[in-house]
């Protein structure tokens, strides 16, 4: 019986990440190795249990749609810009909104600067922290049985994920702006992520570039977030 809730969680996970990866792909959300990479994944989640499967569809989606916030100002100013925000199987996109202006430490830096922060960048990250929280607890109170006070012990997680949002990007904005290259091209009126004959530098060391920083930031923040959890519960 349970070899056959297991076939038959595979055969939906399957069916399911297809349907997902296909409409990404034809919105341009992602690249084929996004595709290739993302079905396994998806299938891997969701076999672990639903609130998995949740979390990253959860995840998936918010992103692609709030990726596509600014479109046209990041056309402008970034020199990587990807039609649709798309990406490929290093990559992840949660930067949300492009503004005139962002603020570098102490400073203000051209906009699509590398490291720079806004308090409505900083409180989307905490924000969007706080809904992949609460849709880890709503899923898992819907699948699972579990004691009142194991239950309500739970909600102790969206503040956590809340915090691990606005840090995450804290971290995020901190190596980039300190060991990634930013630049300004004066031939392509643009900021880009590499030295050349026509960039003038804007700030950060040439040590990481976009995939290496937020590789960095989310294993950090993860490997935190997991050491609070482990005290917490």
């Amino acid at each position: 019986m349970e070899m056959d809730s297991i076939q038959i969680r595979f055969a939906v996970s399957l069916v399911t990440s297809f349907l997902i990866a296909a409409r990404a792909f034809k919105r341009k959300s992602v690249d084929l190795s996004g595709v290739l990479t993302g079905i396994p994944v998806m299938v891997i989640h969701m076999l672990a249990g639903y609130r998995f499967a949740a979390l990253l569809l959860v995840f998936f989606f918010t992103a692609s749609k709030l990726t596509r916030v600014g479109e046209e100002r990041k056309r402008n100013i970034d020199a990587e810009f990807k039609e649709g925000g798309q990406r490929n199987w290093y990559s992840k996109e949660y930067e949300v909104l492009v503004v005139i202006f962002q603020l570098h430490f102490d400073q203000t830096v051209r906009k699509g600067t590398n490291g720079g922060v806004t308090i409505d960048g900083l409180l989307a990250a905490a924000a969007a922290g706080c809904v992949i929280g609460l849709a880890f607890v709503l899923v898992g109170l819907l699948t699972t049985e579990c004691a009142g006070d194991v239950a309500w012990r739970q909600f102790l997680i969206i503040p956590i994920a809340s915090a691990a949002g606005f840090c995450g990007s804290m971290m995020d904005s901190l190596l980039g702006a300190t060991l990634q290259f930013s630049g300004y091209c004066t031939l392509r009126k643009k900021v880009v992520g590499k030295q050349g004959p026509t960039v003038i530098k804007i700030s950060g060391m040439n040590i990481l570039d976009n995939n290496g920083v937020n590789a960095v930031s989310v294993l950090s923040t993860t490997l935190v977030t997991s050491i609070t959890c482990l005290y917490v519960f």
